[in-house]
C-alpha cells in the first residue's frame, strides 16, 4: 500500500487528505511554519527573542545571561514559562473546531 519515501505515497496521502478534509493540501511544512509563527506572535518580544536566541541560535544559558544581563535563573525560568506558554496555546489552536492546523496535525 504505502511505501515510505515513494512518489506514490506523496500523491496517494496528498489525495487521501484532500477526501478527508475536502480541501486542497497545502504543504505540510508552510502548515507547520503558519502555526509557529502563530505561537510565536503570541509572545511578548523580549520572550521570543530569548527563546528563539536560545533554540534557534543554539546560544548557551551563560552566554544569554551575559548578553541581557539577567541571572542565569531567571533566564532559565523564563525559557520555562515560554515554553509552558507555547504548548498551552498549541493545545488551545489546535482544540479549535475547522482550524486549518487540525488539519494539518490530526493526520
Amino acid at each position: 500500500m504505502f511505501t515510505r519515501g515513494s512518489r506514490s505515497t506523496t500523491r496517494q496521502h496528498k489525495a487521501w487528505m484532500q477526501l478527508r478534509t475536502g480541501l486542497p493540501t497545502p504543504d505540510r511544512t508552510t502548515m507547520q511554519r503558519d502555526f509557529i509563527n502563530k505561537l510565536l506572535a503570541g509572545v511578548p518580544e523580549k520572550d521570543r527573542w530569548l527563546l528563539v536566541a536560545k533554540e534557534i541560535e543554539g546560544f548557551s544559558i551563560a552566554e544569554l545571561s551575559e548578553m541581557t544581563g539577567l541571572n542565569e535563573h531567571t533566564v532559565k525560568g523564563k525559557l520555562f514559562r515560554v515554553r509552558q506558554d507555547l504548548v498551552a496555546a498549541a493545545r488551545r489552536l489546535r482544540s479549535r473546531p475547522c482550524s486549518f492546523i487540525n488539519t494539518c496535525w490530526n493526520t
